[in-house]
């Protein structure tokens, strides 16, 4: 279980939410399912700050957080149910996939739609402060 916030259980702090990146790869399901699994989610964003956060845990390369709009084509939803706009950071000409690309990633620390059926490393979150 995701109960404590401790860097030796590969965890970091970000105010109240605390951090895993996953060193595994998945699917965006699969990502969804351990994460929650553990007792958290795929992380969410809902700021610069908690965004520069996430890219700070990141050493390199690309990783799975938890929006998609596979419900509706064009309407983002964040796993955690706050609302979409108070916060994005789309790179280039994203989100540009259509149909084909309905999970969210981060890539080059930009916002990315990525196909759901790749398997990438992802990040999980919980409000837990434990």
């Amino acid at each position: 279980m995701f109960t404590d916030c401790e860097a030796e259980h590969g965890c970091q702090k970000f105010h109240k939410p605390c951090f895993k990146v996953v060193s595994t790869q998945k699917t965006w399901e699969e990502a969804r399912q351990h994460c929650e699994d553990l007792g958290s989610i795929l992380a969410t964003i809902h700021s610069k700050e908690e965004n520069n956060f996430v890219l700070s845990l990141m050493n390199d390369g690309q990783r799975t957080i938890g929006a998609s709009d596979t419900a509706s084509e064009g309407n983002w939803v964040w796993l955690d149910g706050e609302d979409w706009g108070r916060f994005e950071f789309w790179g280039g000409s994203n989100p540009n996939g259509q149909e084909n690309e309905n999970c969210l990633m981060i890539s080059d620390g930009v916002w990315n739609d990525a196909p759901c059926d790749l398997k990438r490393h992802y990040i999980c979150k919980t409000e837990k402060s434990a």
